[in-house]
Order: structure tokens, then sequence, then C-alpha cells
């Protein structure tokens, strides 16, 4: 009998094989996990440097006995109902 014609059962390529796998999904899943994660990252970023700047609502005003302040109040109003409806008041008041 010929020793090169002998049958290899070994099952080494099969393992080496399996081994290359796993490892090429640990790779494929870790870029996967970093391409989103920094994807959020960006969209969270673009997010608050879109949101608009919100103006302070609260000042401090020092008024006199005698003095009296007038002031603009503009207000933005939206209805909802079976249709929206939208509305600006403007009104001038005064403290005295």
């Amino acid at each position: 009998m010929d020793k090169s014609k002998e049958a290899e059962f070994s099952d080494t390529k099969s393992l080496v094989a399996k081994r290359s796998l796993w490892k090429t999904k640990i790779v494929v899943s870790g870029v996967v996990a970093v391409v989103l994660l920094l994807s959020a990252m960006v969209s969270m970023a673009v997010y608050f440097s879109l949101s608009k700047q919100k103006p302070a609502r609260l000042a401090e005003i020092n008024l006199k006995e005698g003095e009296t302040l007038t002031y603009l109040v503009d207000q933005h109003i939206q209805l909802q109902g079976s249709d929206v409806q939208q509305g600006t008041s403007f009104s001038i008041c005064s403290l005295l």
C-alpha cells in the first residue's frame, strides 16, 4: 500500500476555519458597535448644537416710588382642537 494515498482524518483544518470565523464575527460585531456609538454621539452633538437658545425669562428691575415700568408682552398662541389655530398677541403693560 502506498503511503502517499493514505487518508487524513485529522480535523485541524476545520478547527482553524472555525476559529477564524469566530474571530471575524467578533471583529465585525466590534466595528458595528463602534459605528453605532459614534453615530449616537454625533447625533446628540448635532441635536444640542442646533437646539435654540432660550432667552432668560426673568429680569430684576428696581423701581422707586413714583416710577413707571412699561413693557411689551409678545405671546405666540397655538390652539389645538379639531384643527390647529395659531395667533400672536402683542400687549403693552404698565406697572405703577
